[in-house]
């Protein structure tokens, strides 16, 4: 399961990056993958990179996964990549290096949005469809932390303890 991808919601997946390298085209078409948005850090950039720009439309973007990075400020870009994919009929696969971290962060965040869950709803949710998924501290506390200002347009209330999320 860590080393495939799963839908998280209908047309949208989560997964690593194994699932896009280049021996897996027939993959991704076979699942209709349309559209990826490649989360990797600014030092993997060699290693983890868009594989079929010629058959697959991509997002990509350099995020440092600490404390002192402001992640959840990608949102609104992911969040308009997704939405325009799936308004045009396309499917999208988002990952990082192991589809856990950062990727998970964000796809936590877009089920907040969109769907209107909290961020324990999400958070578990998320963990149920790809239990591989596990938020590390550094991103929990920086998601924690900027969500309610990067969300305007939810109507969520976050009102439990984040230490109630984390058992």
């Amino acid at each position: 399961m860590r080393r495939d991808m799963q839908e998280i919601v209908p047309n949208v997946f989560l997964g690593p990056y194994c699932v896009a390298n280049k021996k897996r085209l027939d993959y991704l078409l076979g699942h209709g993958i349309s559209h990826i948005i490649c989360i990797r850090h600014p030092m993997e950039a060699n290693i983890i990179k868009p594989n079929f720009l010629d058959r697959i439309k991509y997002l990509v973007l350099d995020i440092i996964d600490s404390p002192s990075d402001n992640i959840i400020t990608f949102f609104p870009q992911i969040k308009q990549y997704i939405d325009e994919a799936l308004q045009a009929g396309g499917k999208v696969l988002m990952h990082g290096n192991a589809g856990i971290s950062r990727s998970a962060t964000f796809m936590i965040a877009y089920l907040m949005e969109t769907y209107g869950q909290t961020y324990r709803d999400a958070f578990f949710y998320v963990q149920q469809k790809r239990s591989a998924s596990a938020l590390t501290t550094d991103s929990s506390d920086n998601f924690w932390n900027m969500s309610q200002s990067i969300l305007p347009n939810s109507n969520l209330e976050i009102r439990i303890q984040k230490q109630a999320v984390m058992e």
